[in-house]
């Protein structure tokens, strides 16, 4: 299955993307711990960046947080996948014709990472720390899709972000580090009182 879709990809891949500015039209904003909703259109590609065929989300990033984003097809013949860029991407004119890992500020990609017994794709899940505190923009993309179960021309999915902070210092542990070490010095001068 793995050689079908790469051969598909590829030749896929092989079709240029039009390339022409347009302002993205955002789909909503991420919250953390909401399941969100969106359809992506079945003539979108893996790197179609038309926001009227592919959906763009934001969410906010807070620098050190680990932020885990989860995607979820609710049609199997969908190849749900999902690009992350750091900042909030107004027009797509920034991608040239198409999105690509060497595109500027690209922070990651998420594409069959989970496994799903209902089809033959998996479903996109990422987890990355946030470098800044900053804007993000989440495109949904459509992988090598087949069929169109809903007959709408629209491919459904759901996605779920989880942020994580990172684990505070406690105020008290100076003071107890500021502890242990007085209590090793009042053992030190007892030893020394004693021998």
């Amino acid at each position: 299955m793995k050689l079908y879709k790469s051969v598909l990809a590829t030749l896929f891949l092989a079709v240029p993307s039009l390339a022409f500015s347009a302002t993205v039209t955002p789909t909503g904003t991420l919250i953390d711990g909401v399941t969100s909703s969106g359809s992506v259109s079945t003539s979108a590609g893996p790197d179609t960046i038309d926001s009227t065929l592919v959906d763009y989300w934001y969410f906010d990033g807070v620098e050190d947080y680990t932020y885990t984003i989860t995607g979820a097809r609710l049609e199997s013949g969908f190849d749900m996948l999902f690009w992350i860029f750091e900042g909030m991407v107004s027009d797509d004119s920034v991608f040239g014709a198409s999105l690509d890992t060497a595109d500027a500020n690209f922070v990651t990609l998420g594409d069959d990472e989970i496994s799903v017994p209902s089809g033959p794709f998996g479903d996109p899940e990422v987890s990355f720390t946030s470098a800044s505190t900053t804007v993000y923009t989440l495109i949904v993309t459509n992988g090598i899709s087949f069929g169109d179960a809903g007959a709408d021309g629209e491919w459904g999915y759901e996605l779920t972000m989880e942020g994580i902070s990172p684990v505070p210092l406690p105020a008290s542990l100076p003071l107890l580090a500021a502890g242990m070490a007085g209590l090793l010095g009042l053992r030190r001068v007892r030893r020394k009182h004693i021998a």
